[in-house]
């Protein structure tokens, strides 16, 4: 009995052999669709853990940011300025820092950009509206060199040093952005270190006075977030708490990494597309395989009737079949 299983077994070895191409091809098809599914969990997994790191280190010191519920994270209407107050005397708040965010686009990349805007690839640069002196106390940004705002007039602006260069643009230089009023113009202040909002939109950033942000990119009086630091002997949970009930439904408010979170869920339709890509890369190996070895059977009928009248049982040549 022994004999005759070994028999069998080198008999399958023989056949695999015969048939490298086929052996080959069926490795290769439940390889890729397996590795398929594999790798689109890495991505999905080093994707959310990278945007929540993201926004975790943006925020700097932060512990809570305030935000318009219906706004969006990226841009929207915003609210109004006077909830600063709100916020910054709610018992167990250190401290607050406000960001005013506008997307637009230099002028010197306008006509690119129209391009990228038709073929949906549109990255234009994100300037922050800040208060100096409270985002420096947040750790929204920090200086690798030059002047900071407020030295060299109202319309000073902060850069990360490598956008400016792919601008062609040097410290002292004018830089003038598309404005709904028609344009803007900036004169840069100094280099952002990449840390903080730097790391914010690939270093595209710019960093200018709240104020002259919203006054010509006609958004006066408005703010799009409150980052807080919370006092110390405070629970975080717990001022969060405090501060959602205080200001209603209309504002979130939430840990900074917990926007990176929100993003994720931005993005779900697009995981979701992947995963049935990935699906669909398994099934297509397993109906390859099913495929070949049905392929395989039909073409060995004669060689298992041969194999059956020789003696082998019905589970020794399924088991041969099923081995190889």
């Amino acid at each position: 009995m022994r004999s005759a299983q070994l028999g069998l077994i080198r008999f399958s070895l023989r056949n695999l052999k015969r048939r490298k191409s086929r052996m080959v091809m069926t490795i290769l098809g439940i390889s890729f669709g397996v590795a398929a599914m594999v790798s689109i969990g890495i991505v999905e997994d080093s994707a959310v853990r990278s945007v929540t790191n993201m926004f975790d280190e943006a925020a700097g010191k932060a512990d809570l940011s305030v935000s318009s519920a219906t706004a969006g994270i990226v841009s929207g209407e915003g609210f109004d300025e006077s909830t600063l107050t709100l916020v910054s005397e709610t018992d167990g708040v250190a401290s607050t820092a406000p960001l005013l965010q506008i997307t637009t686009v230099p002028t010197s990349q306008l006509d690119e950009w129209e391009w990228s805007y038709y073929v949906a690839t549109f990255n234009g640069t994100v300037v922050y509206g800040i208060d100096p002196e409270a985002s420096r106390a947040m750790g929204h940004y920090h200086l690798a060199a030059g002047n900071d705002l407020n030295t060299i007039g109202e319309n000073s602006i902060l850069m990360t040093e490598s956008y400016a260069t792919a601008l062609d643009l040097n410290l002292g230089d004018a830089i003038e952005m598309v404005a709904p009023t028609g344009t803007v113009q900036f004169t840069i202040a100094g280099w952002l270190a990449p840390e903080g909002l730097a790391r914010l939109n690939k270093g595209q950033v710019g960093l200018a006075n709240l104020s002259p942000v919203g006054r010509e990119f006609e958004r006066t009086g408005l703010i799009d977030q409150i980052d807080v630091i919370a006092a110390q002997n405070t629970d975080p949970e717990t001022l969060e708490a405090r501060l959602q009930e205080k200001l209603g439904a209309g504002y979130s408010v939430a840990e900074p990494a917990g926007k990176g979170e929100q993003v994720n869920q931005m993005m779900e339709a697009t995981t979701t597309a992947f995963a049935f890509s990935g699906l669909f890369a398994l099934v297509l190996g397993i109906f390859l395989i099913y495929n070949t070895f049905t392929t395989t059977i039909t073409e060995r009928t004669r060689e298992f009737g041969m194999l059956r009248a020789l003696g082998a049982t019905r589970r020794q040549i399924t088991g041969m079949v099923l081995a190889e």
